[in-house]
Order: C-alpha cells, then structure tokens, then sequence
C-alpha cells in the first residue's frame, strides 16, 4: 500500500510539473508574439510610408466612391458598418492589368503582409499584388484572452472566437466583391485570388457575392 501511495504522489508530481511547464511555454511564447506584434507594426508602419500605399475599402464605400447599390438591393449595409477593418496594401507594383490579391488567415492581424507574401514577388514578376488586411485577430490578443479565460477558471472559448472571426471573413468578402465590381481603380482588371485559412473563407464569399450580382463583366482569372 505505501508503494502504491508512493507510485500516487510521484504520479501526481509529474502531472503538476508537466502543466507547470507548458504553462510556462505558453507565457513565453505569448511574451515573445506581443514583442515582436509591436516590432512588426513599427515595420510595417515604416514600409507602408516607404514602398507602397493602404486604401479602406470600408471608408471607400462609405464615402460612396464605389456602388452602393449592390449593398442596398441585397441589405448588405449592415455588414458593411459592423466590419472593423478591411483594407488593401500595396506589396509589389506591377507592369500589366492582372493584380493579385492575398488574404491571410485566422490570427494573421499583427503579420507583415510583405515578409508573409514576398517569396510571391520573384514568381509574379509583372502582375500587381495586393494584400487584405482584415480583423481575424492575432496569436498575441487570443493568447492573452485565454490566459485571462484561464485565470478567471473559465473554460477558453476558442471555438466561439475562430466562428466570429470567420464570419467576419464573410463580410469581408462581401466588401471585397463590391470594390472589384465598382471601384474606378480596380475596374478593367483580372485578377487572382490567393488565401488561406480563413482567407479562403474571405475569397469564397467574394466571389458567391459577385455571382449574386450577376456582373459578368468582372475577370476572376484564378483562385
């Protein structure tokens, strides 16, 4: 009996010193993801001002320089407000009509799209590459909500924050859609989209959404 108690107790320690270390591990890296968030913002601050420009396609739509009346006949107004971010950024000029646009994925926010998408600029040597920035949250915000989930013994509601996120990617789809079919600057374009996670979810619901609108005259040449 006393080899058995010995066998509980060694047992539960190794269980406390295995959670005690990925708990550490956890913290660390969470650590080490906001450093380098704050880094990377400063970077990509830098390079915007530098190399390439941002445009709001929410505050584009707003101000009514794209067509709204797509928005109205399907009641999409709504989407259009409640969305956060939605912007596009310049990572490569090009030299034809064919502009390529790249969407990140869940817990993407904070990433420098053009550390994330520049091995694309030696393979698309004359096309125009675009990158959306939406709000599918970063490693460091969901890391810090779990931790404080944990903290307050409350279970980490993962699940309930990657379906927020992802219909947000649904929205953004949407905002998507509408400035290809009627912003003057991206009309008379082909174009290919290139996501992954929920990026792909965002180019999904561009496209069902250009469908919805029966414009024919939009050039989707790869996705």
């Amino acid at each position: 009996s006393n080899r058995i108690e010995m066998d509980k107790k060694v047992g539960n320690a190794r269980v406390l010193l295995g959670t005690g270390l990925t708990a550490l591990t956890l913290f660390g890296f969470y650590k080490y993801k906001k450093i380098k968030g704050r880094e990377e913002q400063k970077e990509r601050e830098r390079r915007n001002q530098e190399f390439g420009s941002t445009i709001s396609l929410k505050a584009e739509l707003q101000k009514g320089l794209m067509g709204q009346s797509a928005f109205i006949k399907h009641r999409h107004e709504a989407d259009v407000r409640s969305v956060e971010t939605c912007d596009l950024s310049l990572v490569k000029q090009g030299l034809s009509s064919h502009t390529v646009i790249v969407i990140s994925g869940f817990l993407s926010e904070m990433q420098d799209e053009f550390e994330e998408w520049a091995q694309l600029i030696p393979v698309l040597k004359r096309e125009e590459i675009l990158a959306l920035k939406w709000k599918s949250l970063d490693s460091t915000t969901f890391l810090e909500s779990v931790f404080n989930e944990l903290g307050a013994g409350k279970l980490p509601q993962v699940k309930k924050k990657f379906n927020d996120a992802k219909q947000e990617a649904k929205k953004v789809g949407k905002i998507l859609a509408s400035a290809i079919m009627d912003h003057s600057d991206f009309k008379n374009r082909e174009y290919t989209l290139i996501g992954h996670s929920l990026g792909a979810v965002v180019i999904l619901s561009c496209i069902k959404y250009i469908y919805k609108c029966q414009k024919k005259d939009v050039n989707i040449k790869n996705i």
